[in-house]
């Protein structure tokens, strides 16, 4: 598992004109704390000041590209659901991963509570590594996340349960009857 990595804020400085994409899939999460630049995808342009929260599910694919008028910096997290195995449960992981077209591309004004939160964690240059910064983070993902999960998430009547528990009983998986 590797979580650690995944409870970690990165830092990028990009030159005028140049292209960023964070290799691999996951959710990419990117703070504008200086300059602008523009999200760059297949049907969308989007403009991106400072402060501005940029949240990307694992199914949308661009680049981003700095202005041509100075440096941009970087602060990001990437996250990849499937290393939280311990922490998400199969079907949130499930409907965090499954892009809808709507949800797909998400920017936050530095006023939205989610880019408050990722702002101050990304202040925080001196304490990186210890555990309560990895809880702040982990709490900031659950933030990006939760809204998602849940609306995709049904809720099983007393019927299903019932039948879940009796499956579960004779079930191979379980040697012995409860």
């Amino acid at each position: 598992m590797n979580v650690l990595t995944n409870l970690v804020l990165h830092e990028c400085t990009l030159a005028p004109g140049t292209e960023w994409k964070e290799p691999g899939p996951g959710w990419k999460v990117v703070l504008v704390t200086k300059g602008f630049l523009y999200w760059i995808a297949r049907d969308e342009v989007r403009e991106l000041n400072a402060d501005e929260l940029l949240i990307l599910s694992p199914a949308v694919d661009g680049v981003l590209r700095a202005s041509q008028i100075g440096p941009v910096e970087l602060r990001y997290l990437h996250l990849q659901t499937e290393d939280l195995m311990g922490l998400m449960s199969f079907s949130e992981r499930l409907s965090a991963g499954a892009g809808s077209p709507p949800t797909q591309t998400r920017i936050l004004s530095a006023q939205d509570p989610i880019a408050r939160e990722f702002a101050a964690l990304a202040g925080k240059l001196g304490k990186r590594r210890d555990f309560s910064y990895r809880c702040r983070i982990l709490n900031l993902v659950g933030m990006i996340l939760a809204k998602r999960c849940r609306s995709r998430l049904r809720v099983p009547g007393p019927r299903h349960r019932r039948r879940c528990c009796a499956l579960r009983r004779y079930s191979p998986a379980f040697l012995t009857p409860i």
